[in-house]
């Protein structure tokens, strides 16, 4: 779908898109209502529940630390500064042979600069770690800003019979993608949304296997719990763990979303000085 996709869960779910659940009722397109809301009108009860889209859509400037633990021990970080009305981003951590990176480029061309252990890269270098930058980016904020991506181009949403878990009653809207949307469009994604908080606080998913198609595998399943509004009215689960999975969980112990922002917060923002 959206990103590279690893093939297992540690460390791999540092790039994890999520997916297909089999169930046994066949679902209704999302333009058919048969007495239920349509997918579509699920989505964008859920963006109005965390804040709106007008005050997503004024939020200009997205800082936020994406975590890796398992058992309450940190596996990795990366942090992330984007400006979304430029495409601006910049986006530093480690990498898996402990190298601290840093990528200050634009997701729209892709193009920019990058340091590995404080060196200024080029060539095949500069373009691998662009490359991982732009995944990182996809994969991150996918995490972060779902059901927000709900309507992007290329989402096709179908709605599912509603079921139960834990007391509380979940209407099911199924993600696939049209070929060629994002870097996976084989995933499939399960998003639960409460009947009583209008969030989505559950999602299941199976990846895409090697060869670009569907998994017919068992899904996982994350619990999104935690939620924080920020200074810009926008609320966001900080905490989506695993339960199933030896106390796997992805965090943003960092947050911060910015409405009215200077030209001064901008350049501090995509500082490339190490």
């Amino acid at each position: 779908m959206n990103r590279n996709t690893p093939r297992s869960l540690i460390p791999s779910i540092l790039l994890l898109v999520l997916g297909l659940f089999p169930f046994a009722a066949k679902g209704a397109p999302s333009g058919e209502t048969a007495g239920e809301p349509t997918a579509k009108a699920l989505a964008e009860a859920s963006m109005e529940a965390m804040g709106g889209q007008e005050a997503f859509a004024q939020t200009r400037l997205l800082r936020f630390d994406f975590v890796v633990s398992r058992a309450g021990t940190e596996l990795a970080r990366h942090r992330h500064w984007w400006d979304r009305w430029s495409g601006d981003y910049r986006v530093e951590g480690n990498n898996r042979e402990g190298q601290a990176y840093r990528v200050v480029f634009n997701v729209n061309d892709r193009k920019g600069e990058a340091w590995l252990d404080g060196t200024a890269q080029e060539g095949e270098a500069l373009e691998a770690l662009l490359e991982m930058a732009y995944g990182r980016f996809i994969n991150d904020t996918y995490w972060l800003l779902m059901p927000w991506k709900w309507l992007d181009p290329g989402v096709q949403l179908t709605l599912h019979e509603p079921r139960e878990a834990d007391g509380t009653t979940f209407d099911i809207v199924e993600l696939s993608f049209t070929d060629g949307t994002g870097l996976t469009s084989g995933d499939h994604y399960w998003g639960w949304v409460s009947r009583t908080s209008h969030r989505m606080e559950r999602w299941e998913y199976a990846l895409q296997t090697a060869d670009g198609k569907p998994s017919d595998g068992d899904p996982s399943v994350f619990l999104w719990t935690d939620w924080v509004k920020t200074d810009s009215g926008l609320l966001f689960s900080t905490v989506k763990s695993a339960p199933s999975e030896g106390g796997v969980a992805i965090s943003f112990p960092v947050l911060e979303t910015h409405a009215d922002v200077s030209p001064e917060q901008i350049e501090t923002f995509f500082a490339t000085d190490l």
